[in-house]
């Protein structure tokens, strides 16, 4: 009769708890003591020779002899002695004195996380937190923040205070702590006086090692909740959130302002602060207002060398196409498109749905909170039906981690580099190439078009602010010099990429690494991921860009044919060897080369024939000067029944054929006929702007090309 598993278990724990008792919980090979935990039971006579589980055929051997004797199982077998021996070696040699004695307890602390190493840059902030420095972790979403304070929280003696703005994330992170059995709770203005008052007095009885909360909780008028607070003297001070301290900051609270007060009133404890995003400026006015001058400064995560970046000079009334035109390449993953303004989303989100290209628009005043959270959870992948491509103001997103958007788009630069990284951040979380287009002015004649809008929203806002004179001029001047230095680094010549680095890159940037230190993180941590960028940014591939445009060069980092794409979408052709062919005549410019290609496949299509007879009577009633009522009256008439005539279809047809158009004709107002009318009707010799073209194409192909004679010449030749 089998025994079920759990007897067997059973039966082998208890074998297991004999042989250590006989051998007085000592190694028989190094005479070792061994805590049960640590101990292990060897097998003089292995199991597969037959060896039985007795205890005459069981032996007692700490985790480094029981190693020795199976070589090929020693990292399974001995991780937890390796990692000791490990620390042991790195103390020894460490004659600075920079690796904390708590480093004895990584392993098991992380194991309490259900964690086997840190991800690559946490354990340097651990180490100098655990070593009594106050830090600023300056580090985007997805890095692992949570663990740098709350694993030197359990190792230190005493409670950490973790100031949090919002109830939503300390109710998260409180609910995750008690899942790994460690003692943390949360106050805020939700508890009932009774629960709050339980767990005020477990705080006074030292249960807790994490305590959340508001940075307004220090503030109550609440004189015994105050006398409390006030009395406690933490191990560390957390601060999420960091940005909120900066009083120039556009997230400034004024209680974060405090926060320095607070800071000493709690005994000046180390300081941990973590923010998303902060230059270098905004660092040190972060540590200015908290007291903490001398802290070490970690920047993590502004190198992304999966997203490739690609500043695009586009005149503002040319991008509504041009993003139409990246919104159009064949990618697998997500879109967000960051405007600055909701009439600038509207008219946007209007021209996308004339291109065959729905996308819904995320702004403040949509619907209500709840159409606004049903909308995220639709690009988040938890509503249907999903949405994979979204327009949005700078406020969507904040917090939300989406592993897959491929593809980040900016009508216009923001208003700060910082909010630039967080936004373009977004992409590629999963480490997946992806890419983030940037649009700018020349900076020419129309220079005052995008800093102009942001100057404008800036005194918007400092109009609406609750400030006195001084600090209002002051907050306005400082917004104005932030606009100027995300203006600057997007006209900057270079590596884009070096130059955000720097930006951001603070005190920690070339710091030495001791063999200690080296060999502590080849234990605990995660190998560095760096990675090579396939595709760097703009100045980096300006090759990729010349020979194939900005959409090759977006092409280029999906992995996509560039053959493929440009015949596609920009008339682009390529032969067997790879090798670029450009249109008739040279024509380079992307904007507008698949009309091109039309117009030019339909004048040697026509080749002189008379035109009248193949026009519908209100294209040959019309003129640059005629009156063009009738004609449009005639159209706004027309419907599917009605067929186009013969040549408009032969030419439709003979572009499909040819590769440019792809799937059946589908009548005069179909988006597939669209290129070949608005051909047809150039080719015919009719203006450019008339309403005739605006009402059949929708503006579809309404580019510079089109409506310029002189190309069409150059073109026909």
């Amino acid at each position: 009769m089998l025994r079920s598993s759990s007897t067997v278990s059973a039966d082998w724990a208890n074998i297991r708890e004999a042989v250590l008792r006989r051998d007085d919980y000592k190694c028989l090979e190094c005479g070792k003591p061994c805590r049960s935990a640590e101990a292990d039971v060897h097998h003089l006579l292995p199991r597969s020779a037959g060896g039985a589980d007795e205890p005459s055929n069981l032996v007692t051997l700490c985790d480094g002899c029981h190693a020795a004797h199976h070589p090929k199982l020693a990292g399974r077998l001995a991780r937890r002695a390796m990692e000791k021996w490990a620390v042991w070696l790195a103390l020894w040699l460490d004659r600075r004195r920079a690796i904390p004695d708590a480093s004895r307890n990584y392993g098991a602390a992380l194991r309490l996380f259900g964690l086997e190493r840190f991800r690559d840059g946490q354990l340097p902030v651990v180490e100098a937190a655990l070593s009594g420095q106050s830090v600023l972790v300056v580090s985007p979403t997805g890095f692992g923040k949570s663990l740098c304070f709350q694993l030197p929280a359990i190792l230190r003696s005493g409670v950490s205070v973790v100031v949090s703005p919002l109830k939503a994330l300390m109710g998260e992170q409180v609910s995750a702590l008690l899942r790994h059995k460690i003692p943390s709770t949360f106050i805020n203005s939700d508890l009932d006086p009774v629960e709050k008052q339980i767990r005020y007095q477990l705080l006074a009885n030292k249960v807790f090692k994490l305590l959340y909360a508001a940075p307004e909780r220090f503030f109550v008028q609440n004189k015994s909740e105050l006398q409390m607070l006030w009395s406690l003297r933490p191990s560390f001070l957390v601060i999420d959130e960091a940005h909120c301290v900066d009083q120039w900051g556009r997230d400034f609270r004024p209680e974060y302002g405090r926060l320095g007060e607070v800071h000493k009133a709690l005994g000046s404890p180390p300081v941990l602060a973590f923010t998303a995003t902060a230059g270098q400026e905004m660092q040190k006015r972060i540590l200015a207002s908290l007291g903490v001058n001398g802290a070490r400064v970690f920047v993590r995560g502004v190198d992304r060398p999966n997203i490739s970046l690609l500043r695009w000079e586009v005149l503002p009334n040319e991008r509504l196409e041009t993003i139409a035109q990246l919104c159009h390449i064949p990618i697998k993953g997500k879109v967000m498109i960051f405007v600055p303004t909701q009439k600038i989303g509207e008219a946007l989100q209007d021209y996308l749905r004339d291109q065959g290209l729905e996308t819904p628009f995320y702004h403040s005043k949509l619907g209500s909170a709840w159409d606004r959270e049903q909308l995220v959870k639709r690009f988040v992948g938890e509503s249907y039906p999903l949405v994979d491509r979204i327009i949005c103001t700078s406020a969507f997103g904040m917090g939300l981690d989406v592993p897959n958007v491929r593809l980040v788009i900016h009508y216009q630069h923001p208003s700060s580099v910082e909010e630039y990284l967080q936004e373009f951040g977004r992409a590629g979380r999963d480490g997946q190439p992806s890419v983030a287009v940037l649009l700018h002015a020349d900076f020419g004649a129309t220079k005052d078009k995008d800093i102009g809008l942001l100057n404008f929203m800036a005194e918007k806002a400092s109009d609406g602010a609750q400030l006195d004179a001084a600090n209002q001029t002051g907050a306005l001047d400082h917004k104005y010099r932030q606009i100027q230095d995300m203006a600057r680094l997007v006209r900057q010549e270079g590596c884009f990429r070096q130059t955000l680095i720097a930006y951001f890159e603070g005190s920690e940037k070339g710091s030495r690494r001791s063999f200690s230190t080296r060999l502590l993180e080849w234990v605990f941590a995660e190998p560095a991921t760096g990675g090579k960028n396939v595709v760097c940014c703009d100045a980096c591939c300006c090759d990729v860009i010349k020979q194939w445009g900005e959409i090759g060069f977006v092409s280029k980092v999906f992995g996509l044919r560039l053959s493929l794409a440009y015949s596609e979408r920009a008339g682009h052709r390529q032969s067997e060897t790879g090798h670029r062919q450009i249109g008739i005549a040279g024509i380079a410019a992307f904007i507008g080369g698949a009309a091109i290609l039309s117009i030019v496949m339909l004048l040697v299509f026509f080749q002189g024939k008379s035109t009248d007879t193949a026009k519908p009577q209100a294209i040959a009633d019309s003129s640059v000067h005629a009156d063009r009522t009738p004609a449009v009256a005639s159209l706004q008439g027309a419907n599917k029944l009605n067929p186009p005539p013969s040549d408009i279809m032969a030419a439709q047809n003979r572009l499909i054929e040819l590769g440019f158009l792809k799937g059946p004709a589908d009548g005069v107002w179909g988006t597939k006929s669209r290129m070949a009318l608005r051909a047809f009707k150039v080719a015919n010799g009719l203006a450019g702007d008339d309403k005739w073209d605006d009402l059949v194409s929708s503006q579809l192909y309404s580019t510079q090309a089109a409506r310029s004679p002189l190309p069409l010449a150059t073109t026909g030749r």
